[in-house]
């Protein structure tokens, strides 16, 4: 993995399947990996990463949210456009990142506009609306959840640049249909962006319902400061979030 350009990058995995593992080989930083580099890197860096388990994995960079890419290992449905095939190393482009392998073509990362619904994100969910575009102090989207996994559960969790956690949010015995979720910034988040007026975050939402069966699905938000807002506005609780029904 070599990262050219002027500017800062790196390849995030953040709440979603990772690798097994990764190991810098060049440039500088510190740090745990992945990320890879542990934080957003000038060009000169480069590494690897290994999956040894099959499935899709999605990754971003955490100064660009909108530079995303899919690796797909092993058995696990391709994305349209792309061949199935395993993979080992991820080669993000300056403007489009992607996916590549010595054996193989690169393929076309597919993007969505935000919010848009992505169909479809596995057996669990049909349907996902997130705006890519935010204001305020809680991230709010929707999801259709299948009646295969109705009585199971929800988790949405946020994280910022460097994997650092920005708000989640559980629930339990959810309904066959669609649900709402607005999941509230932490204390420390809600800081940062009051003084930086714009953050970049990730959403991780994952399902789990019967005996095991589990489908998460991991998309990239901007949060915009709300300057006529006060602290307490907009917000369910100090570090929380919620989530409701809207059809059964």
């Amino acid at each position: 993995m070599r990262r050219p350009g002027t500017s800062d990058h790196n390849a995030d995995f953040g709440g979603g399947s990772q690798p097994t593992s990764c190991a810098q080989s060049a440039g500088t930083g510190g740090g745990a990996v992945p990320p890879l580099p542990h934080q957003p890197t000038a060009p000169g860096w480069s590494g690897t990463c290994t999956f040894a388990t099959a499935g899709t994995y999605t990754l971003h960079c955490d100064m660009h949210p909108f530079m995303t890419g899919t690796i797909v290992v092993g058995n696990a449905p391709a994305p349209p456009g792309w061949s199935t095939t395993s993979q080992t190393t991820t080669s993000p482009s300056t403007s489009t990142p992607t996916a590549s392998t010595s054996t193989t073509p690169t393929p076309t990362t597919t993007t969505t506009s935000p919010g848009q619904p992505h169909q479809p994100a596995g057996p669990a969910i049909h349907a996902i609306v997130l705006a890519g575009v935010q204001h305020g102090l809680v991230v709010h989207g929707s999801l259709s959840i299948s009646a295969a996994a109705r009585g199971g559960r929800l988790q949405v969790q946020l994280f910022a640049a460097g994997h650092r956690r920005a708000g989640s949010h559980a629930r339990r015995a959810l309904p066959a249909g669609d649900v709402r979720f607005a999941v509230a910034l932490n204390a420390a988040t809600r800081r940062a962006l009051r003084r930086r007026g714009r953050l970049a975050l990730t959403v991780a939402i994952a399902v789990s319902w019967g005996k095991g069966a589990r489908t998460s699905v991991t998309r990239h938000v901007w949060m915009e400061a709300d300057r006529g807002s006060t602290a307490g506005r907009d917000s369910p609780g100090p570090a929380g979030g919620l989530a409701q029904a809207a059809g059964g």
